[in-house]
């Protein structure tokens, strides 16, 4: 059973958060107001943030089940480990923050259990500035649980007012200054380019999915086993998620049937990757500046003056290396046609092109050295054996957000608008900037990656370039708009 975007019951599953605005309160001020007095700090500290205020209780309660449960195991040294866990259980009950232990879990002394919006900025705020000064580790890593691209995490359904996702840039904003060593992304497809470099700065490993996430999530207790059976640097760590996640998914190696899992006969395909995001997040910085210097080059002509663009002559070029560039071509995983690989899709731009054309060593050297940075900030990459096996799935550790082909819109009139309904009201949104699971406008997102490259005049360029392969760029309100 897939549970991401297959039928659309990903968006409403598989969603959530951490989002804050405010900025970290002191260890000092917290440790005062709580009067704390029994802090133990350990190798490692967890912070799980699991707003499960929706149909994900199940599954945030079955991560703590095995969180507990490694924590348990007689191999393992609960001194190494401290797991704390907030949870918004569904309905109108109470946000509660648990302190695990060996095979069980308790609430946290010291926070006060209510209602909250888990949705909001300001409760992932006071959970994390609670749990980093009560059960604080010399490493830190933080999961957010649920989530979704670019789109945004964390839905509380029980508020009146919450935006339906929290923004990627409130996250960012929300573990900025805390000195994380791993920042992991339970969620569906939040390895993605534009992911990465909004949360640059948050955390000096990032771990993430370029698929769906099935229902259990992440590996939490192959995950916690291993930090827990010696001290294990932050990029061991983050190595270790991936290679746990893509064996315990695995339907054979990963020995399924001797794993605890909420659906033992899922088929899901996963990948999982893990990336150094660099001193002040510049190996992200470097992969964006070098991507944007490929976008510079197809749309050449544009910039520099005089001729169509490179991106309209070669657009059948483009179109077919996004299409070999996607993760998961199988029967069972729908909605990959918007998501496919970066580096894949470039790499095949220059394979491409030169099956048909003379080598052209400007475009090879750009595409390189967008290559040679993303190399530099990937720390490693795994697949499952379904898609290894395949021979057609090429991850290399981050999406991109690049719809289908205009031919999927419902519309042929050029409006390129579709109506969705958001907040009791029809809103119209750009249908080339639109995520089918999302009622966010990409455009408008306030996304570094959007702002700080030439992305969407790209967007703009290549979707424009149909009308010179298909209809009449003469015509009325068919003009491409590079014209």
């Amino acid at each position: 059973m897939t549970l991401g975007r297959n039928g659309r019951i990903g968006m409403l599953l598989t969603l959530v958060a951490v989002l804050c605005v405010s900025a970290p309160t002191t260890a000092l001020t917290m440790a005062e107001n709580l009067g704390s007095t029994d802090v133990v700090e350990k190798d490692w500290a967890l912070y799980i943030y699991c707003g499960a205020d929706n149909d994900y209780e199940v599954s945030a309660v079955f991560a703590l089940e095995q969180c507990a449960k490694a924590l348990g195991e007689e191999s393992v040294d609960p001194g190494l480990v401290n797991v704390v866990v907030y949870l918004d259980t569904q309905g109108e009950g109470t946000s509660e923050v648990y302190e695990v232990t060996p095979d069980d879990w308790s609430a946290a002394a010291g926070w006060d259990s209510k209602e909250r919006d888990s949705s909001a900025p300001e409760t992932l705020n006071e959970f994390l500035n609670f749990a980093m000064v009560e059960f604080p580790g010399t490493n830190s890593m933080v999961v957010v649980k649920n989530g979704h691209a670019w789109c945004g995490v964390c839905p509380d359904w029980n508020s009146q007012d919450e935006k339906y996702l929290m923004p990627i840039d409130g996250l960012a904003t929300a573990l900025e200054g805390r000195d994380i060593d791993v920042l992991a992304l339970d969620g569906d497809n939040m390895a993605s380019i534009e992911v990465a470099y909004e949360l640059r700065n948050s955390a000096d490993y990032f771990v993430g999915t370029q698929q769906d996430m099935p229902l259990d999530g992440l590996p939490y207790y192959l995950m916690i086993k291993d930090m827990g059976l010696g001290v294990m640097s932050a990029e061991e760590v983050a190595v270790n998620i991936v290679d746990n996640h893509v064996y315990y998914y695995n339907n054979t190696e990963g020995k399924k049937v001797t794993l605890d899992h909420l659906l033992s006969n899922s088929q899901m395909a996963v990948t999982a990757a893990a990336f150094k995001m660099g001193d002040e997040g510049q190996n992200m910085v470097d992969i964006a500046e070098a991507f944007n210097d490929t976008i510079a080059f197809m749309m050449k002509n544009v910039t520099e003056g005089g001729g169509d663009p490179w991106a309209a002559i070669y657009r059948n070029v483009i179109a077919s290396a996004r299409d070999t560039a996607l993760i998961g071509k199988m029967g069972d995983q729908a909605g990959y046609e918007w998501l496919p690989d970066v580096y894949t899709w470039l790499e095949k731009v220059v394979e491409y092109y030169e099956l048909e054309f003379d080598r052209d060593q400007n475009l090879v050297d750009v595409v390189d050295a967008f290559h040679g940075a993303f190399d530099d900030a990937l720390v490693h990459i795994a697949q499952c054996q379904i898609l290894d096996r395949s021979g057609n799935s090429f991850p290399h550790g981050l999406n991109i957000w690049f719809p289908p082909s205009w031919v999927q819109w419902e519309s042929l009139d050029y409006t390129r608008t579709r109506t969705y309904l958001y907040d009791g009201a029809n809103v119209e949104l750009p249908a080339e900037y639109y995520c089918v699971d999302c009622p966010f406008d990409y455009n408008n997102i306030d996304l570094d990656f959007v702002e700080d490259t030439m992305w969407m005049d790209f967007f703009d360029l290549y979707y424009d370039a149909r009308w010179t392969i298909y209809g009449n760029p003469d015509a009325p309100k068919e003009t491409p708009l590079w014209k």
